[in-house]
């Protein structure tokens, strides 16, 4: 049987209006919460006072919609099949974008997990489809590639056969495809690729991430890489005890 997927959730970095965040968790009761993250900055006071003039001009009234804070809004798991109920929370995103109730910067992200039936599928972790991914990226959003690739909290560095099967980076979890951590934390794959942008490029974003998984699945692939998550993990935590002259080797068995 092919992997299928099972659920799939987001992280949206940015500043929020305080109006905004009031708008989204009554609008959407149950959908989202919010959170501070202390890896992104605020837009600058010039930006905001600039963003202010703007909407002020354009609508005729000062921007009454209180502070904006930079925040994490976390969703709540969705399944497939309620694709068209999350277009509807980016698209009140999106209006709140243009009302300039909603900043990014290039310090922010955009962060997509997904879960499988089963837990953890072989074909995905893999070489094979990380490069399938990488490619699709290159070709739909070549700028967006660039900027992100070599960002330290998303950098594609280290996702090789290797890197994949011996999780040996203990700082995997900022890589542009998460696997070890968001595994041992959601039973996830977390696709950290992604920076904050304007709401329908992320949901687009969002789309192509699960047709990418849905249409690697279909295709056969030259090598399926089995890892024992349980024999990983107990290895990590025995080198957390291990003396410093002998830790480095075993970081080197896993």
């Amino acid at each position: 049987m092919r992997p299928r997927i099972r659920r799939f959730g987001f992280e949206i970095e940015g500043e929020y209006s305080d109006r905004l965040e009031e708008r989204l968790l009554e609008t959407y009761p149950s959908w989202f919460s919010f959170k501070s993250d202390g890896s992104i900055e605020g837009c600058s006071e010039r930006e905001a006072d600039e963003a202010e003039e703007e909407l002020a001009s354009s609508i005729g009234e000062p921007d009454d919609c209180g502070g904006h804070e930079p925040m994490e809004m976390v969703s709540r798991p969705f399944n497939r099949e309620e694709m068209g109920t999350v277009k509807k929370a980016f698209m009140t995103l999106q209006e709140a974008y243009e009302r300039r109730e909603f900043h990014f910067n290039e310090t922010m992200g955009f962060h997509i997990h997904v879960s499988f039936h089963p837990l953890r599928p072989p074909e995905l972790w893999s070489i094979e489809f990380a490069d399938y991914f990488r490619d699709m990226l290159k070709r739909k959003y070549p700028s967006m590639w660039e900027k992100r690739s070599r960002n330290h909290y998303c950098r594609w560095v280290g996702i090789t056969e290797e890197g994949i099967a011996r999780l040996s980076d203990w700082n995997g979890r900022y890589a542009g495809i998460n696997y070890w951590s968001a595994f041992k934390a959601h039973k996830t794959i977390e696709f950290r690729i992604f920076g904050s942008a304007e709401p329908i490029v992320m949901f687009a974003e969002l789309k192509d991430t699960l047709a990418a998984i849905e249409r690697f699945v279909r295709r056969p692939i030259s090598k399926q890489l089995e890892i024992d998550i349980d024999e990983l993990e107990k290895y990590r935590e025995a080198a957390f005890t291990l003396e410093a002259d002998t830790k480095e080797r075993v970081l080197n068995m896993i």
